[in-house]
């Protein structure tokens, strides 16, 4: 979906660009400018989305994993939720320590890694996520 808004986009583009018929029809320059500013939303859902379905996939792969090779029953629409929720808080844990850091004008929380963040970027996710899946996993064992 998003190939075909960005063909859109680029039709629409070169149309208004080159004065082809299509741009004498239809309001391409106001149709531009929301597909423009739409993009970036949409890219960030699409990353969000992407990112947790993907932690979804990769649990229900461990999962299939441990009961291949260690022998031991898996509850996998349980693994799947933890998938699900550990990628969702993840990403509320990353948000939330970046609006702290814009709230505060500070681009790094540390000089270990430059331009990476510091330190404290590479395991902000992980303040949020560890205590969120504990409780899940007390609550419902997967194996």
């Amino acid at each position: 979906m998003l190939w075909c808004l960005a063909c859109m986009v680029v039709a629409f583009i070169v149309a208004k660009k080159n004065k082809y018929p299509t741009s004498e029809y239809l309001p391409a320059s106001e149709l531009i400018k929301y597909f423009v500013d739409a993009i970036p939303s949409i890219l960030l859902i699409v990353i969000i989305i992407g990112g947790i379905l993907s932690g979804c996939l990769f649990m229900l792969v461990y999962g299939l994993l441990v009961q291949r090779f260690a022998g031991i029953d898996v509850e996998f629409p349980i693994m799947a939720l933890y998938g699900l929720l550990g990628s969702a808080v993840t990403e509320i844990g990353d948000l939330s320590f970046s609006l702290l850091k814009r709230q505060y004008g500070v681009t790094d929380y540390g000089t270990l890694l430059p331009g990476h963040g510091g330190m404290l970027d590479r395991f902000d996710s992980t303040t949020f996520a560890a205590p969120v899946l504990l409780l899940l996993v007390e609550v419902l064992p997967a194996f």
